[in-house]
């Protein structure tokens, strides 16, 4: 799931079906017995993998035209 951060306005961009996505990965967590993520948890903890990627030396800022979008 792609989501974009807009710098200039400070805002997470997010797919329409955002929310119904982490829903239901919410149910598979419950169902497992875990616990619940908000959907500002999910971007954050995402967020901070990307960017301890980046200062690793890993690859975790790309430019767009770098990123292949996957056809399904």
């Amino acid at each position: 799931m792609r989501v974009t951060l807009d710098l200039d306005e400070e805002i997470f961009i997010v797919p329409d079906k955002y929310f119904t996505n982490v829903d239901k990965m919410n149910e598979l967590i419950e169902k497992n017995g875990g616990n619940k993520l908000g959907y500002t948890e999910y971007i954050k903890k995402s967020a901070l993998k990307a960017i301890e990627k980046a200062e690793n030396g890993s690859k975790g800022i790309f430019r767009k035209s770098d990123v292949t979008t996957k056809k399904k």
